[in-house]
This record gives structure tokens, C-alpha cells and sequence, in this order.
């Protein structure tokens, strides 16, 4: 996408239930490609906002078991 002139591409993997809280790096439903900057930058430096909109998911959140490494490997 297109912002002010400059466009974004995905260049790296975004975990919305982080690998080191044991997010599934395989798990479709855990990866997203975002882009560096602004995208990937602005999730980890906004958490409370990215998590109303279901890009970061912390212990609690309806889908915190279904994104695990351990959930999915047992699939």
C-alpha cells in the first residue's frame, strides 16, 4: 500500500501471539506480513491499540490457546 507518497511492502512476519510467549510461527492464523515502517513498528509501540484490533493477542484473549505452538502442532 501507498502512504504519503511511499509505499509499503511487506517485508517482515508479524506474530500477533508473540514466539517468545509460545505463538506458533507456522500457524497461518499467528503470521501476518506487515511492513517495517510504519506497520510493524507502530503494533509493537501502540500494544493496548493494536490489541482492540486483533493484532497483537495477550494470555486472556479468546484466541490466545488456538494461536500456541503447542495447539497447533497437535492439529
Amino acid at each position: 500500500w501507498e502512504q504519503n507518497g511511499q509505499e509499503h511492502r511487506p517485508v517482515d512476519l508479524h506474530h500477533r501471539r508473540e514466539m517468545g510467549m509460545g505463538g506458533a510461527f507456522t500457524n497461518p492464523a499467528n503470521v501476518m506480513p506487515v511492513c517495517r515502517t510504519p506497520c510493524h513498528e507502530w503494533i509493537h509501540s501502540h500494544p493496548q491499540e493494536a490489541r482492540r484490533l486483533g493484532l497483537l493477542v495477550c494470555e486472556g484473549d479468546p484466541e490466545w490457546l488456538e494461536l500456541g505452538a503447542r495447539a497447533w502442532r497437535n492439529r
